[in-house]
């Protein structure tokens, strides 16, 4: 898989504080949603080969904290 697959491409947009804080706040509420206190965090489909509840700081827990 290409990078240019695996990301949203950047777009020219002007800045509202509003917006931004809708967006952190709902990466947040996901983040807190699929949290498992054993397993930490599902892995992304795009990470290849990456376990559920992987702790290291490419892939998994240690990426989202």
């Amino acid at each position: 898989m290409s990078d240019m697959v695996r990301h949203v491409p950047l777009r020219a947009v002007k800045w509202r504080t509003a917006e931004a804080q809708a967006a952190l706040d709902e990466i947040v509420a996901d983040a807190l949603e699929h949290f498992n206190q054993a397993q930490f965090w599902p892995a992304h489909p795009y990470d290849d080969g990456a376990r559920d509840g992987e702790t290291n700081i490419y892939f998994g827990a240690a990426g989202v904290i």
